[in-house]
């Protein structure tokens, strides 16, 4: 099964892939190394062996050309009586190279480098050489070292001729069997290397087709694979693209609308707080009416009282007529510097934020409702620290939030006794805020949850509009502050917010 075959019948993962083709190339490795070994622990002995089979046949020939040496010497010394020591010396030699050889040649012998054998063939010639072999060796040894008879001599000579005849054809069938078998073995172990070498030959060629190609087809599908993968990829982000731009441009209508909107809501916020500002001034009308009607009277006598002295001019005092235009004067600024406070407060105008003095806010604040505090018989008493860093604030916001607590406070101590309003406004540099206090002596916020009353258009009092609060809350919030309500322990209510204090304005006040 190959690479494609195992992809389209399931998928078989890039790890369980590698897996499985290491598994067949170990196998076809160890396949391989068997062969290799068997090659070396039966081919390679057999082969050794196989070189011993030269040494054999030439020794087995040797005894051919030993066996007629026997002869010839023997015959030799029956006819050349004069050298029969000569030839006797001659006849031992190859007598007993002859007989070690014969030996040898069935049992092995190591300095002859002969291996013996074990043929059922070679054995059987043996036996049949044998006998004769015998004869001869015996007819031999007698003519050698016995002093025989001319006649015994002559009867051993014509058996060992006898039986050289009978041995040397049985001889020569035995070197035939001798180089047959060799043949046999250079055949056999010829067609096993042959066979050891295909069979390599296929395992190695089985690594390219079980192994490499599948590998090859699996890395051709992986990168085909990869490619479709990318090309997917590329799709899907153009696409994300695409939708990222279309959400971009969502965004920026959605960021474009909600700064309208917030426009729009700051706008509305503006006009709800200069309303309300508008509704302030009318409440403390009566007050500012009378404040600017002292300074307005004034003018008027001080201007009779100069009509007089310019009728009579024999007591006409100059220094004295300075002295009332003087007055005029200063009333008609006091009345100008009221009527500026209010158009400054009533201007409808953008937020501008600016380093602004927390005791001018105060002072201006404590100016407008000044008229409404005196009317009232509150006394008012201001607790503030020395030295209190600027703030980055909307002044004529901020000083309606202080117009609104502190007219609230006034308005929330109408049913106390005179002698017992009191009014106390705080200002305290609180790690990096400026904590502002309006606190009152009046009977405190009549629900539970003090916080209610930051709800817009929820108020106690009939002829409230219950906006003062929440706009309050709106202003402060906007600057980044927390204003709160709470009644007070020993009686009252204390309404309170906190502004933050700048980098800059904190290290100028230090």
């Amino acid at each position: 099964m190959d690479a494609d075959q195992l992809s389209a019948k399931s998928r078989i993962p890039a790890p369980d892939l590698v897996r499985k083709l290491g598994r067949r190339y170990t196998i076809v490795l160890l396949s391989v190394v068997l062969l290799v070994a068997i090659d070396q622990a039966v081919i390679q002995p057999l082969l050794i062996r196989l070189n011993l089979y030269a040494p054999v046949i030439n020794v087995a020939g040797r005894q051919r050309m030993l066996s007629q040496k026997i002869a010839k010497t023997v015959l030799a010394w029956r006819t050349i009586p004069e050298s029969r020591q000569e030839r006797q010396s001659q006849l031992g030699e190859a007598l007993r190279q002859w007989s070690r050889a014969h030996h040898g040649l069935q049992r092995g012998d190591r300095e002859m480098e002969l291996v013996g054998t074990n043929s059922p063939k070679i054995v059987h010639a043996f036996a049949k050489l044998q006998p004769h072999f015998e004869v001869m060796q015996s007819a031999a040894t007698r003519i050698i070292h016995a002093d025989l008879a001319q006649s015994e001599r002559e009867q051993l000579l014509a058996d060992l001729l006898h039986h050289e005849s009978e041995y040397l054809p049985i001889m020569d069938r035995i070197v035939g069997l001798f180089e047959a078998e060799a043949r046999q073995q250079v055949v056999w172990l010829r067609l096993a290397g042959i066979t050891l070498m295909v069979t390599i030959l296929c395992l190695l060629s089985s690594v390219g087709y079980f192994v490499i190609r599948p590998a090859n087809r699996a890395i051709h599908k992986h990168v085909e694979d990869l490619a479709r993968a990318r090309a997917e990829l590329e799709t899907r982000v153009a696409e994300r693209t695409a939708e990222l731009s279309r959400a971009n441009l969502a965004l920026k209508r959605e960021i474009a609308e909600r700064k309208q909107a917030e426009a729009k809501s700051k706008q509305l916020s503006n006009q709800l707080a200069h309303a309300s500002r508008v509704t302030v001034v009318g409440q403390l009308a009566t007050g500012l009416a009378h404040e600017l009607n002292q300074p307005l009277a004034a003018i008027a006598n001080y201007t009779s009282a100069c009509e007089l002295e310019l009728e009579d001019e024999q007591t006409l005092q100059p220094r004295s007529l300075f002295q009332k235009l003087d007055k005029i004067k200063s009333s008609a600024l006091r009345a100008g510097h009221i009527i500026r406070r209010m158009r400054n407060f009533l201007r409808p105008q953008d937020s501008k934020v600016q380093a602004t003095d927390p005791y001018q806010l105060l002072q201006d604040a404590r100016d407008l409702c000044q008229p409404e505090i005196s009317q009232s018989n509150v006394g008012l008493e201001m607790e503030t620290e020395a030295n209190l860093p600027h703030i980055e604030v909307d002044p004529v916001q901020i000083q309606q939030v202080f117009v609104n607590l502190i007219h609230n406070a006034v308005q929330a101590m109408q049913g106390v006794e005179a002698g017992n309003r009191h009014l106390t406004i705080r200002c305290q540099h609180v790690e990096e805020s400026l904590r502002f206090e309006v606190l009152d002596s009046g009977k405190g916020f009549a629900s539970h949850f003090p916080e209610r009353n930051f709800t817009p258009f929820y108020t106690t009092r009939s002829n409230g509009l219950g906006m003062g609060l929440a706009i309050s809350r709106s202003i402060v919030e906007q600057h980044h502050g927390k204003i709160w309500a709470k009644n007070r322990d020993e009686g009252g209510a204390s309404v309170g917010f906190t502004l933050p204090v700048s980098a800059r304005s904190a290290s100028h006040a230090a």
